[in-house]
Parts: C-alpha cells; structure tokens; sequence
C-alpha cells in the first residue's frame, strides 16, 4: 500500500520568506528603527494630522493641563482662582477641623476627648445616651466624652458618684442593673434613648480549673452576662419604639485570648460576645446596631495600684478605648452591626 508522501518541514527562514512574498511579514527592529524607515508619506501624512486646524463651525480642542507640578501650578494661578481655593480650603477646615497632629496618647485627656464630637464621630447634639455604669473609670470617660459632643446623658449606676467624679449634666440614676423590673422602669422614664452603653461588669481574679469556686463562677456571670442580657432586653424594647438606635456593649481580651486560669470571667465576657451576635441578628435590617468593644487592660489608677511592676505605657488610655464607644454609637456607624472591636493598644 503506498503511503501518502511525507511534508517537507519548514524552518524559520522559509516561513519568513513566504510571508515576505505575501507581504504581511513583520518588519524587524526596534520601535525606534521602526519608526526612522517609515517612508516620507506616512510621516508627511502624521504631520499632517497633527498639524490640522479644526473647522471654523466645530468647537476648539480643549484646553491643555499646564505644565509643572502641583506648586507650580499653583504660582500659575489667577488671583480670582486662589481666593476660590483658599476659601474651599477655609470652608472645610470649618467643617471638620482635625485634631492637633502628633499621637494620641501624647495629648492630655481632655484635648483627646474634646476632639472626639468633631473629628471622627458625628455630633451628638439631640441624641439621647444611656450610660450604663457611668461612675467607673471608663464609664465616667464617657459621660464627659458624650456631654463634649453634645449629647443629653443619663447614667445609670449603682451609687450616685459624688465630688469630681461626678459630671456636670449628667443625670445619674441609682438602680440595680440585676434587678429587672428596677432596670426596665429606668429605661421607659423619658424618651427612647439613642444609644445604649454598658460598662458595668466584674472581675475575678486568675483561679485554676482545679480551684474554681462555683460561688465565684455565678457571680461573674451574673455581673457580666446576666447584667449585659437585662440590658440589651430594655434597650433593643425602647428603641423598637423608634426604629433605630446604637446599643453598644463591653467585653474584653480575656474572652479571646486566655493563658488557661480565670475561667469565670473569661466565660462571662465570651457570653458577651455571643450575646451580641444574638441581638445583632435579632436586629438584623431595622435601623438598630448591636457591637461590642474589647480592650484589654487599660491604663487606669486602680490597675496600675493592682500592677505596679507593669509596663503601664503600654496599655491603652480609657479616653482612647472611650473614642471606640462614640465611634459606634454614632448615627455614622450604621453600616456595623455584630462587631467586636479589639483596642488592645500594645498591651
């Protein structure tokens, strides 16, 4: 049987002179050599092009971005046209004036918190905020952060703080955060709050499994689990009143992170935790937000007494960790719900 004749291979240098008799053969060189052994038309034809006035009855090409930089651009300018943008510059340093430059924790408390209303977080003028366990270290933080931008505060907290702990226009209110009917009766005296904080809780020390005290087991988990429960009940019942509302709740690092003692109040702040992803589901498409903070230990007088050797620079400021609370309070976090924020600072 005769077998069909074998093709010839074709190497490179036959396919390239096929295509050059085909005409289609890719010249070869450089963009630069390419565009030197362009023939005289085709250059007089791109001139051409380029050169070429539009009509009379067709509008003039636009005009060009000056050449330069932005400063120098800005020498380049009509003195009608630096008044404008210096006063749109003017006009948004009124808007939103930023806070003094430098790190945080370099500027006093009271620059810190003052900037809280106007730098980041919506103005709370109006609003309604319910501090719950606003006599502590954090909580009083606060009421002055909120009272700073401009929010009507009642704080709600075990026994009325007095001397400068106590701060002005605030409306302390002494209730038992575990008793239900006293908790409830303090959210439906007056209007439905905005925003809901809760700081109030307990702490244990850092017991083994081996030791545990069940006495010392209920009681965190009534301090903060049952407390942070009654409190989301009344929040979440007042402001489905409205339709909207921010209820923002405390846990802590300990809930997340565990060296394996403290079991009591580490299992307490993760309820927390799960408490808010509750809520936050529960809430799911109305106007009302369900978040929680957690910072590890701050710096405070008490922790700092309890901690001596501690490296305290390295804890987070509670006017720092407070910052956190406003932020999702405000009506701009409305996009965040079933959050749990870490301010660990380097601790």
């Amino acid at each position: 049987m005769a077998q069909p004749p074998k093709r010839r291979h074709q190497g490179s240098a036959a396919r390239g002179a096929h295509r050059s008799r085909l005409g289609w053969a890719r010249p070869r060189g450089s963009p630069r050599q390419l565009h030197r052994r362009r023939v005289p038309a085709r250059r007089v034809l791109l001139r051409g092009v380029r050169d070429a006035q539009p009509p009379a009855d067709e509008p003039a090409a636009l005009p060009r971005r000056p050449a330069g930089g932005p400063r120098q651009r800005d020498r380049q300018r009509t003195p009608a046209q630096a008044g404008l943008r210096g006063g749109a510059l003017a006009a948004c340093r009124r808007q939103a004036p930023l806070p003094p430059a430098g790190r945080p924790g370099d500027l006093p408390a009271p620059a810190r918190l003052a900037g809280l209303g106007s730098a980041f977080v919506s103005d709370f003028s109006g609003l309604r905020v319910v501090v719950v366990g606003a006599n502590g270290a954090l909580g009083g933080a606060l009421a002055t952060a909120f009272v700073a931008a401009g929010a009507s505060v009642v704080g709600l907290v075990r026994d009325e703080p007095r001397g400068d702990r106590q701060v002005d226009t605030v409306d302390y209110r002494a209730v038992d955060v575990l008793d239900d009917a006293a908790l409830g009766a303090c959210f439906d005296r007056g209007p439905a709050p905005w925003a809901v904080v809760n700081v109030v809780g307990g702490f244990s020390g850092h017991t083994q499994l081996t030791a545990l005290d069940p006495d010392e087991l209920s009681t965190q988990l009534a301090l903060n689990l049952t407390s942070a429960a009654l409190v989301t009940k009344h929040a979440l019942r007042r402001m489905s009143e409205s339709g909207e509302g921010r209820l923002v709740h405390t846990s802590s690092r300990a809930a997340l992170v565990t060296d394996g003692v403290g079991f009591a109040y580490s299992v307490s702040k993760l309820g927390v935790l799960h408490l808010v992803q509750m809520a936050a589901a529960e809430t799911h498409g109305t106007g009302i937000t369900v978040n929680a903070v957690v910072p590890s230990i701050m710096d405070t007088p008490a922790n700092r007494s309890a901690m001596p050797g501690a490296a305290h620079d390295r804890w987070p400021k509670v006017e720092d960790v407070a910052a956190m609370f406003l932020l999702l309070a405000s009506p701009a976090a409305h996009l965040v719900s079933g959050a749990a924020v870490p301010v660990y600072g380097r601790a």
